[in-house]
């Protein structure tokens, strides 16, 4: 009952964004009751909080502390992602490439490597690694065949093709997103992509 009590105090005390009040609450759940249900989840709370007050490099160490007490554990794939994140937004790319990657090979069958895939791919296109990028779309159409994911890396593939002026291919990537998601937010940039590439291979 009580690391349960405390770690709800934690999070009513994050979502009021009282961070430094909200990390006492779970870090007296992980010091006191350390083999608790709630320990883990006080733990990522912890991280969340860092997170929020930009002390990067404490969340960073922290990351690495929660990935060695608790490895399997559902929330492990999500604080590397969120590892990944924070690389990414602080520009350091190549860290957040090798965390996906980590996140990858260590949680392979976690819904979060195809995001983690999407991210590396998007990295690469940014630094106009053109096959590293396809490689990586073609990996996450590969793995998440026809979630939401397969949608996003078929149009973000279209659009490397016509880049690349390879319009069949474009055209191939863009005529599967409108005739299987055609309700897709992504669906107008098909269409548009598409229409794009015909035009071109008929020149």
């Amino acid at each position: 009952y009580v690391p349960s009590a405390l770690l709800k105090i934690g999070d009513g005390y994050y979502n009021l964004k009282r961070y430094a009040q909200a990390a006492q609450s779970y870090s007296h759940v992980v010091r006191a009751y350390p083999k608790s249900k709630e320990a883990p989840e006080a733990d990522y709370g912890i991280l969340l909080c860092l997170l929020q007050e930009r002390k990067y490099d404490s969340f960073i160490s922290q990351v690495e502390t929660f990935l060695k007490r608790y490895p399997q554990h559902a929330l492990a794939a999500q604080a590397l992602m969120q590892l990944g994140d924070t690389y990414q937004q602080e520009r350091m790319k190549e860290r957040a490439v090798k965390t996906y990657q980590e996140l990858i090979s260590l949680y392979p069958n976690n819904e979060l490597a195809g995001e983690a895939r999407f991210r590396i791919a998007l990295l690469y296109v940014k630094d106009g690694k053109w096959a590293e990028a396809i490689e990586e779309m073609n990996q996450v159409i590969h793995h998440s065949p026809k979630g939401h994911l397969a949608v996003e890396a078929r149009v973000e593939l279209g659009s490397l093709y016509l880049l690349l002026k390879n319009y069949p291919k474009a055209v191939e990537q863009y005529e599967w997103v409108v005739k299987n998601h055609p309700q897709h937010p992504s669906a107008k940039k098909a269409y548009l992509g598409m229409e794009e590439g015909y035009r071109n291979i008929g020149k």
